[in-house]
């Protein structure tokens, strides 16, 4: 029976409630006129007139309330509610029809008691229909589960689990002592110094981390679960919940935020760095490009100016900073420009048009094995791109200008870096030959830093998705290990960076110690409540596989090319060796990469990347 009741589409459920409804309308109607008249007056015509009638008026009074709109699964305390004021409205409607018609055949106590009987028939067959549900749904063997921290998402959680029955909530933990032999819903709330023994005595099947956590303690509760090999998840946005999510992915997978013991640093106030100042962000749908956008906005500046070639992702950030402006009433003026950097022609009118202040040059191609098949493209936005953002801000003088670089772009060893690098160089090449002519420029500077959490390409959600199929979890080498640091601190300080340069710096952020890959694959085979297949555990779970080290990657990311750094004042930031090259060599390297990539000779380009390095 409820296979069909699923098979069935959200019109034909509607259709089926309203058809139930008007039975059970018909049976109370029945009831209500033998209360008053004899049998025999089924018989007279003019009856199905007062079965109509009631009919009509409760089909109207739910529609008022959007009862069949409801999901019957999930039926509340706030459903039963709904139900009370929409029989109050049902039961005044009739009143009112009965002195307008006066129909012989309906008297008041008939109305009376038809509403409270069907009424209670129809809060009866709801309840009902949830029991059936529950029973039906118990026959699944269902997942033990602790909930950690009691938040009001966690209760709704709760409920809904409990509701659906897929899963069994033994336990919710907490260490706050308001809830000291307390219960929800009849769920003890225990404290987290008997959780060691609760998950040996009760081996539940996860535990779900609630949101009531900052990130630091969120890591420090990650870390005292890993030796249980439970499976560790976070709660998920409730919103729009469905039951099929419910049954698939009822909990987040952790992020790579959260397994990576990085003390996260202050934010510091930047406000007054960019107050009533026109920014231009390149790349500003991207993931460094929005925060940058999202942080310099916070700032007050006068005029941010939001560059993409991304349609999509410039829309995005568009709403988003939009709706900013309209919820705080500020009068920051927004523009979003769909150009490519590539287009040198709409690059000057832009910074004829908007004349910026300061520019954040974000955009850029960065997916090292993709660009290893499309070098053209790497070349042409990676470097020429670059280039023209340079050398219109150099011709209008504006105040400063930013270039966000990669630690790939140190002793590069991928088309990626390359083209990284060589922009680099070419921004230092302008500020060397300025400075000996003694011209005026823009106060240039460079930041280089490694991956950032939850990037777009992030390698968690692919471990994710690999442990979810069963494995294999691919591992290019056991030795590989790459620096990581948050989005937020990394663009905090690519904004603070901007202060410290009065040349064309290149400032290089603290990125922590590096961190092996296979130790967070390892780990999150852990925390997914699962083992490693390998020699020792030919029994294991999920196996990594080794795939091999391509030729251009790295084992370990540098962020300075000659290992030269010095401090900053500021704690975070380092400051490397500038590189001066002679502008007159870049423009050349520029005119053969040209020539070259209008004949397609990779060989020649590759080469040419390769020359300075």
């Amino acid at each position: 029976m409820k296979n069909v009741i699923n098979s069935l589409s959200r019109l034909q459920k509607k259709l089926l409630a309203i058809t139930f409804d008007v039975v059970l309308s018909i049976i109370a109607t029945s009831f209500a006129v033998l209360m008053y008249f004899e049998i025999s007056i089924f018989f007279n015509p003019y009856i199905i007139v007062v079965f109509s009638f009631f009919i009509i008026n409760f089909i109207i009074s739910f529609t008022i309330f959007s009862l069949y709109k409801q999901v019957f699964r999930y039926f509340s305390f706030n459903n039963i509610v709904n139900i009370l004021y929409a029989f109050f409205i049902y039961l005044v409607l009739n009143l009112i029809f009965l002195k307008i018609i006066e129909f012989n055949l309906l008297k008041w106590q008939i109305i009376l008691f038809q509403s409270l009987s069907f009424f209670m028939m129809v809060i009866i067959s709801r309840l009902a229909f949830i029991s059936y549900i529950s029973r039906e749904n118990s026959n699944h063997l269902a997942s033990s589960i602790f909930l950690y921290g009691v938040t009001e998402n966690s209760v709704n959680l709760f409920n809904l689990l409990n509701n659906t029955k897929l899963n069994r909530i033994v336990f919710f933990i907490d260490d706050d002592s308001k809830y000291h032999k307390s219960s929800i819903s009849t769920v003890p709330i225990k404290h987290t110094k008997h959780l060691d023994t609760l998950i040996k005595k009760y081996s539940p099947n996860e535990v779900i981390i609630s949101d009531k956590y900052d990130l630091n303690t969120k890591r420090n509760i990650i870390r005292s679960l890993e030796k249980y090999n439970l499976r560790i998840r976070l709660i998920p946005n409730l919103e729009n919940i469905t039951e099929a999510y419910l049954r698939s992915s009822y909990s987040e997978p952790l992020s790579l935020e959260d397994l990576v013991n990085r003390k996260k640093m202050r934010g510091t106030n930047i406000k007054y760095l960019f107050k009533n100042k026109k920014i231009l962000v390149t790349g500003a749908g991207g993931t460094i490009g929005s925060e940058l956008v999202r942080q310099i906005y916070a700032s007050d500046c006068n005029k941010l100016i939001m560059l993409d070639n991304s349609e999509y992702n410039l829309y995005s950030i568009n709403k988003e900073i939009s709706n900013l402006n309209d919820a705080h009433n500020k009068d920051t003026i927004i523009s979003s420009l769909l150009v490519n950097i590539k287009d040198k022609k709409k690059l000057e009118r832009i910074f004829k048009i908007h004349k910026p202040d300061y520019v954040f040059h974000a955009a850029a191609y960065k997916h090292v094995s993709i660009l290893e098949e499309n070098i053209f493209e790497a070349v042409e936005n990676n470097f020429y791109g670059t280039k023209n953002l340079v050398d219109i801000a150099t011709e209008r003088n504006i105040e400063r200008f930013c270039f966000v670089s990669t630690d790939k772009a140190v002793n590069p060893k991928t088309i990626m870096g390359c083209s990284k690098r060589l922009a680099e160089l070419y921004i230092q090449s302008v500020y060397n030959d300025l400075s000996e002519k003694k011209l005026t420029c823009p106060k240039f500077s460079i930041v280089r830093f490694g991956n950032v959490f939850n990037s777009s390409g992030s390698v968690i959600p692919l471990f994710n998705q690999q442990i979810s199929m069963g494995g294999p979890v691919t591992v290019t080498s056991k030795d590989v290990e790459r620096y990581f640091m948050s989005i937020t601190e990394a663009v905090n300080l690519i904004l603070q960076s901007t202060e410290l340069s009065n040349d064309c710096s290149i400032f290089v952020l603290d990125m922590g110690s590096p961190i092996k890959i296979i130790d967070l694959a390892r780990r999150l085979i852990r925390l997914s409540g699962l083992s490693e297949k390998n020699n020792e555990n030919p029994e294991g779970d999920i196996e990594i596989k080794i795939t091999g080290i391509s030729s251009y990657e790295k084992i370990t990311e540098e962020l300075s090319v000659n290992n030269n750094l010095s401090n900053t004042e500021h704690g975070s930031i380092f400051k490397d060796k500038l590189e001066l090259i002679d502008k007159v060599d870049l423009d050349l390297l520029y005119q053969n990469l040209l020539k070259s990539m209008e004949i397609e000779d990779e060989i020649t380009i590759k080469r040419l990347l390769n020359r300075f390095n």
